[in-house]
């Protein structure tokens, strides 16, 4: 695959396209896979259809589930190449920023057993990004109000 330099304006925005195809057919085949396993276990298993009968696990968030795993596989293989092998991934500017550009090829029978850890282990969530980027945001406003009532206090005791 050329490199950016080497790509005409046509290729740079064709490249993202391509990309995100692939990105959403490889999705669709992950969750008609997931349904259907998901729908086998539950023919044999009462106990899981009880679970997503009461809505505490659903086949949306074990999606979301099995991708963040995936993900911090491939995130643990990039982490383990060496300078060398870095720099022969693909790269491209994505919103302007350089992306280098990583994949992974995940085995079907450990993304159903990653499903069937999600299912059953009440612990096993995916990332709840609202919930995280409200508990920084909560971190930050608490941060701000603490420093203003230093500088108060400080302010304060300067003038005493």
């Amino acid at each position: 695959m050329p490199t950016n330099e080497y790509m005409t304006p046509e290729i740079g925005k064709v490249i993202p396209i391509l990309t995100q195809t692939c990105d959403d057919l490889t999705r669709q085949a992950l969750i008609k896979g997931l349904t259907q396993k998901t729908q086998e276990w539950v023919e044999g298993d009462p106990e899981l259809a009880d679970i997503l009968l009461s809505g505490d696990k659903t086949l949306e968030e074990c999606v979301r589930y099995v991708t963040e795993k995936a993900a911090c596989v491939v995130a643990k293989n990039i982490n383990s190449m060496l300078g060398a092998e870095l720099e022969q991934l693909p790269k491209m500017k994505i919103q302007g920023k350089d992306a280098t550009m990583a994949g992974g090829a995940i085995d079907a029978e450990q993304v159903y057993q990653w499903a069937q850890e999600y299912y059953y282990d009440p612990n096993a969530k995916p990332t709840d990004f609202k919930a995280e980027a409200k508990r920084k945001a909560d971190a930050a406003k608490r941060e701000a109000e603490r420093n203003f009532f230093i500088g108060r206090w400080q302010k304060g005791r300067e003038e005493s």
